[in-house]
């Protein structure tokens, strides 16, 4: 049976705002990677009502998969936080990488635009494991 009930919401909920600072980071035009991601892209700065907007899908998005996450360890019950974070690596490589490789490879995409997605995804999985494992 899924445990749906067991996820600690609070966790979940600190891990949502967690990943959206580390997307702000990662993303904005003066973060880490944000010039690069919206040259590759053509994303330009949206207005202040489409950026609400934005932000408030990507908080119920980065909500659902950070429950999931929440899930999946329930279920997987790692005895400890190397086990959790190794979940993390094994899911990271096994969905996201070869989710973000098909985009090369069947959308044409930029090499460089899916180094930039998918360390965004690895650095929040870990993020997220950590925090769901703490309570």
């Amino acid at each position: 049976m899924i445990p749906f009930d067991s996820v600690n919401l609070v966790s979940v909920l600190i891990a949502t705002v967690a990943a959206m600072a580390l997307g702000m980071f990662w993303y904005s035009p003066k973060g880490l990677f944000g010039k690069q991601w919206m040259e590759l892209t053509g994303v330009k700065d949206p207005n202040p009502e489409e950026a609400k907007s934005a932000m408030f899908k990507g908080f119920i998005t980065t909500f659902v998969s950070a429950y999931s996450v929440g899930l999946l360890l329930e279920m997987l019950n790692p005895s400890s936080l190397k086990e959790g974070l190794s979940f993390a690596i094994v899911a990271w490589v096994g969905i996201v990488v070869l989710i973000q490789a098909g985009y090369v490879i069947w959308e044409q995409r930029p090499a460089k635009l899916m180094k930039i997605n998918a360390l965004y995804y690895l650095a929040y999985l870990l993020v997220t494991v950590v925090i769901l494992m703490q309570w």
